[in-house]
């Protein structure tokens, strides 16, 4: 299972998460300007758009 959301097909966040495309980016932009990555402490190993899809599979899940 590929999880980096750049590189998914047009239907797979969809079966992952139940929102479309442009429902997952506008979600994305919301959060991030709620709370932007400050800078500090180590860097991440996702991009903050896959952060989101992690945590939004991880709920999908349990």
């Amino acid at each position: 299972m590929r999880l980096r959301l750049a590189h998914c097909t047009a239907a797979e966040p969809r079966s992952w998460t139940g929102l479309t495309g442009p429902q997952m980016q506008h979600l994305v932009q919301q959060l991030w300007e709620l709370k932007p990555d400050a800078g500090r402490g180590r860097s991440w190993a996702l991009s903050f758009a896959d952060r989101v899809l992690l945590v939004i599979a991880s709920h999908e899940v349990v």
